[in-house]
């Protein structure tokens, strides 16, 4: 008699968001205690940064099911506020 396949429980939406965020979190930290203070460091938390608000507003504000249009606009000024983040930071290196 075969066995019964057993299946892996699925997270749902908000809680694979919140593992990503949890992980991201995690990421930007190592970074930050790993590498020396730098524009690649920089970047990368600002990076994890631009990500985890992107994960909030899609997952949790609900602009996943927002036409593409919004999707778009919100999603481009959170990669202009983290490149201006990320020049400013960069220029008070070059200090």
């Amino acid at each position: 008699m075969p066995r019964p396949r057993l299946s892996r429980p699925r997270l749902s939406r908000p809680d694979a968001a919140a593992a990503r965020l949890i992980v991201l979190a995690l990421a930007s930290l190592a970074v930050t205690v790993a590498a020396p203070a730098g524009a690649a460091a920089n970047a990368l938390v600002i990076g994890a940064a631009v990500l985890k608000g992107r994960i909030v507003v899609l997952d949790f504000l609900g602009l996943r099911t927002a036409p593409p249009l919004w999707r778009g606009l919100v999603g481009g000024w959170g990669v202009l506020v983290g490149t201006l983040a990320w020049l400013a930071a960069a220029a008070a290196l070059l200090r």
